[in-house]
């Protein structure tokens, strides 16, 4: 409403006893400003938007349900607000208890052979958020999720780091992510990561939903700062639940965890969907032992599509080849 003196008006006017009173001490709502000038006005509504902020940054958050979340960023917090608890669900601490801080580093790169049974070997459970869909377009990582745990559900460790990816995160991917452009400015590269990464890969396999995605991701930024990718080993729990969970029509990582009353602290955030695949991995691993795959030669022969072996290829034109 334009204040009748122009914008250069007055000073403000008091209102009528009785009103514009509402509210804390020193809050009105707003009608001793009608006949303010324009510089006061505008002061009054940066008064009113700091302190809208600071009741928000103040605020209480919760993670939303499992099920269907998307968790929220503070404003001020540089990571999630939500802490992880100590152990991922659906895994235990084994008989040597928690591990020690920092990522763990196995103390020898083991082979890993193709008759090895799948509750004796060692798993590295890899989650990228991205700031698209493919390296090839430029896109870069900007959340690194990894757990660590050995066949039989006994947590080793885990790593989580933001990584500051070099270019504009999109604004869908912003808002699927609450991964927001400050907080990753304030990251560090994918380089200042990657010995840490490779700690926690050396000598595991290397899981993902969907592991293409993110093998090709991980494969990229290390090339990018000239490492090596330690784990040449790789599993995947979307193609394993086709075989093992045959009775789940969907494969997303949302179906299979409500099917298995697995939470999900932090949907699609790197170490809230790392930490719920690797519960399902071990609910997985169940399952190939109850379908007599108990090796990873058994799990791979599993897994294999049927009818994959190829036709020989006929010098015949193909409308004749049935003739």
């Amino acid at each position: 409403m334009h204040d009748a003196t122009g914008t250069q008006g007055g000073g403000l006017v008091d209102p009528p006893a009785g009103e514009g009173k509402r509210g804390p001490a020193g809050e009105g709502d707003g009608r001793e400003l009608w006949f303010a000038d324009r510089e006061t006005r505008l002061a009054a509504a940066r008064g009113a938007l700091d302190g809208v902020e600071t009741r928000y940054r103040q605020r209480a958050y919760r993670p939303a349900p499992a099920d269907r979340t998307i968790v929220r960023e503070a404003p001020a917090a540089p990571c999630h607000p939500t802490v992880p608890q100590p152990i991922p669900w659906g895994l235990s601490a084994g008989p040597g208890g928690l591990p020690g801080p920092g990522a763990p580093v196995r103390p020898a790169e083991a082979a890993i052979g193709e008759g090895d049974r799948l509750v004796g070997l060692e798993y590295a459970v890899v989650d990228v958020e991205t700031t698209g869909g493919s390296g090839a377009f430029g896109h870069r990582v900007t959340e690194v999720g990894i757990v660590c745990l050995s066949g039989g559900g006994e947590y080793r460790g885990e790593f989580r780091s933001l990584v500051n990816p070099g270019r504009t995160i999109p604004p869908a991917i912003r808002r699927l992510t609450s991964i927001s452009q400050e907080m990753v400015d304030a990251a560090p590269r994918f380089a200042d990561v990657a010995q840490s990464v490779q700690a926690m890969l050396r000598g595991r396999v290397l899981v993902a939903h969907n592991v293409g995605f993110d093998w090709r991701f991980l494969r990229g930024e290390f090339d990018l700062c000239r490492r090596r990718v330690p784990s040449r080993v790789r599993l995947c729990t979307v193609r394993m639940s086709r075989r093992l969970v045959p009775e789940v029509r969907s494969r997303s990582l949302d179906a299979l965890s409500r099917y298995f009353g697995i939470p999900n602290e932090a949907r699609h955030r790197a170490w809230g969907d790392a930490r719920a695949t690797a519960a399902l991995l071990v609910r997985l691993i169940e399952r190939a032992e109850e379908r007599a795959a108990p090796t990873l030669a058994d799990l791979r022969t599993l897994l294999k599509p049927a009818g994959s072996k190829s036709r020989r290829r006929s010098s015949l034109p193909r409308s004749m080849e049935w003739a």
